[in-house]
């Protein structure tokens, strides 16, 4: 049996360690869609892309990390794989600022059909990007039918075969995740405590 155990790094932590360092350090984090009409983008790839941490709330209606406009930031990752109970690697573990890791956007504040952006970069190691499919599905999971649901695109260079489509509800956040290509998974929410929210 495999099991793999996922984490965001704590932002505060990762933001206030950035702040110290060179061309990954804080910055600016006005960060807008890149699509007919629009003058700025949101991250892609390995582009260098600084953080202020002064441009985040501490009214998190979200998980991770969320600056002031509402995008959900991702700045790290600790996974551990264990097989058969055992410690296998932590491959895929990143922080961003360290050894050239980056910043990725996890949901755009204002999503559009159409936009793409990065997840996370650490080269050769993370490199998931979104797409933005729609903005107006339906899932059906466990826990309940959820519609006007966002719709996304997941995909890495380092895997192309494998493409997953994600599934957003407003005030829940992930309900539904279906591997499309190079796969069969699929995770579904079972329960949601509200009462847990941050």
């Amino acid at each position: 049996m495999r099991l793999v155990g996922l984490g965001p790094v704590v932002a505060a932590a990762v933001l206030s360690a950035a702040a110290c360092g060179g061309d990954d350090g804080p910055r600016a984090s006005s960060s807008t869609f890149d699509g007919p009409g629009e003058k700025a983008s949101l991250p892609r790839g390995n582009e260098p892309v600084r953080l202020d941490p002064a441009d985040f709330t501490t009214r998190i209606d979200h998980w991770y990390a969320q600056d002031a406009e509402g995008n959900i930031w991702y700045l790290g990752e600790d996974t551990t794989e264990y097989e058969d109970g055992e410690l296998k690697d932590t491959e895929g573990s990143w922080e961003a600022g360290v050894d050239g890791a980056r910043p990725g956007i996890l949901l755009p504040a204002d999503p559009k059909v159409g936009m793409t952006y990065r997840q996370e970069y650490y080269e050769g190691e993370a490199e998931d990007a979104a797409e933005v499919l729609s903005l107006d599905e339906t899932a059906n999971v466990p826990y309940g039918d959820f519609d006007h649901v966002l719709m996304t695109r997941d995909y890495t260079p380092l895997t192309p075969d494998l493409v997953e489509q994600k599934f957003y509800a407003r005030g829940v956040g992930l309900v539904l995740a279906v591997t499309v290509s190079g796969g069969s998974d699929r995770e579904e929410l079972l329960t949601f405590d509200r009462a847990n929210e941050a």
